[in-house]
C-alpha cells in the first residue's frame, strides 16, 4: 500500500502525543475538555489550552494535526504544569512524545505547513474545506504571478439532434466575467478551441461546421457574443497554434477594476459529432481548459431531451501540467485526477438555481444560444459543475452516454 509508512508512523506519533498530554492533565486533576479552566488554573494562554483540548479530543487523528502546538508552545505548557506539581517522569513522557512527533514531521514532510497539506486528504471530514483554502491561496498566487484574474469562468455546452440522422449539433458558450489585468499589457487567452480527435478529416469537419452564435461576426473572426461583452472591449484575435489548437486572445486593457471586462464567445458545430457509440461503453465528453485564475468556475451541460443520453453524475478535474499523462491524450485512467469536489447539480426544467452572481445575464445569454437550435431551454436537461478557485492549468470534464447502435 502506497503511503503506508506515513500513515502508520503519523497515527502512532499523534496518538502518542495525545496520550501523553491526557496523562499529564489527568495526573493533576485538570479537566481535559475545559480549556478555559486549564487556562485559568495554570496561567496559560487561552488559545494554547484550546489547541491542546482539540488535539486531545479530536476523533480523527488527521483532523488533530491542525491543532498540534509548536515546540516553544509545548515548552510553555509543560513548564506551567510542572510548576503546579507535574511529576518529572510524566513531563519527560510528554517531551518524548513531542520529539517523536517532530521527527515524524521532519522525516515525512519537512515542515508543519507541508504536513498539513499531506494530512488534508487523509481526513474526509475536513479535506474539502482545507483543500478549498489551499486552492484560494493558489488563486491569489497565480493572480500575482500571471498578472490577471477573473470573477468567474463560465462555460455552457449544448448537445442537440442534428439534421442528419445519427449526428448531433454541438454548441459552446464560454467566457470570463469580471476579468481584470493586474499588470500592464498582459495578453490573455480567454478561450482555447482544441481538437480531441487529431485526424485531418475531423479537423476539416470542424472547420466546415463552425458558425458563430452571433451572426454579426465575420467568418474567420473571433465568435464574440457582443451583446454580452463589455462595451469598451479590447480587440480579440484568433491565434492558431497547430492543426488542433486555436486560442482566442484578448489584447491589453486598463489595469484593475477600471478595466474590468466581461467577454463571451459562442459557436455552433452543425452535425459535428456522432450520436451513437463507435464501441460499447463509449462516452460523449465535454472538456474545458481552465487556465485563468478565477474565483469561481461554472460548467453547464445541456442535453436535448430527444437524445435520451444519461449524464455521468460527477464532474472531474484533471491536471494539465506537462511531463505527465494528460486527460485528452491518455484518458481518465492514466491522467492525474485532482482532489476537488465533483458533485454535479441538476438545474431542473426552469433553471430555478441557475443564476450566476458574477454574471447576472447568464440565463439571457444561454437562451439565445438555445434559440439557434430552434429550441427552448425547457427542451434540455441541464447539469452544473461548480468549483471555487479552480486549480490551473487543468481540464474539467463532464460526460454522458451515447446512443447504442442497433
Amino acid at each position: 500500500m502506497q503511503g503506508k509508512p506515513f500513515l502508520e508512523e503519523g497515527t502512532s506519533a499523534i496518538h502518542g502525543l495525545r496520550r501523553a498530554l491526557s496523562e499529564a492533565l489527568e495526573s493533576l486533576g485538570a479537566p481535559l475538555d475545559e480549556p478555559q479552566e486549564v487556562s485559568r488554573r495554570y496561567a496559560l494562554d487561552k488559545t494554547l489550552t484550546w489547541r491542546v483540548a482539540r488535539l486531545i479530543g479530536e476523533r480523527d487523528v488527521w483532523e488533530a494535526v491542525a491543532h498540534v502546538p509548536r515546540r516553544p508552545s509545548f515548552k510553555i505548557f509543560i513548564d506551567a504544569l510542572t510548576k503546579k506539581g507535574l511529576a518529572k517522569e510524566i513531563a519527560a513522557d510528554v517531551n518524548d512524545a513531542v520529539e517523536n512527533f517532530e521527527r515524524f514531521v521532519v522525516t515525512h514532510a519537512g515542515d508543519r505547513e507541508t504536513l498539513e497539506i499531506m494530512a488534508s486528504v487523509m481526513s474526509k471530514r475536513s479535506s474539502e474545506k482545507r483543500l478549498e483554502a489551499f486552492r484560494r491561496d493558489g488563486y491569489l498566487a497565480a493572480s500575482a504571478i500571471w498578472g490577471v484574474r477573473a470573477d468567474a469562468q463560465i462555460v455552457a455546452h449544448f448537445v442537440s439532434p442534428g439534421s442528419i440522422a445519427g449526428r448531433v449539433d454541438c454548441a459552446t458558450v464560454c467566457g470570463l466575467a469580471g476579468f481584470r489585468r493586474l499588470r500592464i499589457n498582459v495578453p490573455w487567452a480567454i478561450a482555447t478551441i482544441r481538437m480531441w480527435d487529431t485526424s485531418e478529416e475531423m479537423g476539416d469537419a470542424y472547420e466546415r461546421s463552425f458558425e458563430p452564435v452571433d451572426n454579426a461576426n465575420e467568418r474567420g473572426s473571433a465568435p464574440l457574443m457582443r451583446e454580452f461583452c463589455s462595451r469598451d472591449l479590447a480587440p480579440v484575435t484568433t491565434v492558431k497554434h497547430d492543426s488542433r489548437t486555436m486560442r482566442l486572445m484578448l489584447e491589453g486593457n486598463e489595469l484593475g477594476n477600471t478595466g474590468a471586462t466581461d467577454v463571451f464567445l459562442g459557436w455552433i458545430n452543425r452535425n459535428f459529432a456522432p450520436a451513437l457509440e463507435s464501441y460499447e461503453g463509449e462516452w460523449g465528453e465535454h472538456g474545458v481548459s481552465v487556465t485563468t485564475p478565477c474565483a469561481e468556475f461554472v460548467h453547464d451541460l445541456y442535453i436535448h431531451r430527444d437524445l435520451n443520453f444519461m449524464f455521468e453524475e460527477k464532474g472531474r478535474v484533471f491536471s494539465q501540467l506537462p511531463g505527465g499523462a494528460q486527460y485528452m491524450t491518455h484518458g481518465p485512467d492514466q491522467a492525474l485526477e485532482l482532489p476537488v469536489p465533483n458533485d454535479v447539480a441538476d438545474l431542473g426544467v426552469d433553471m430555478s438555481d441557475g443564476d450566476i452572481s458574477a454574471f447576472p445575464r447568464y440565463r439571457e445569454m444561454v437562451h439565445i444560444a438555445a434559440q439557434r437550435f430552434n429550441a427552448d431551454l425547457r427542451d434540455f436537461e441541464i447539469r452544473r459543475y461548480r468549483l471555487t478557485h479552480p486549480p490551473i492549468p487543468s481540464m474539467m470534464v463532464m460526460r454522458h452516454t451515447l446512443g447504442r447502435r442497433p
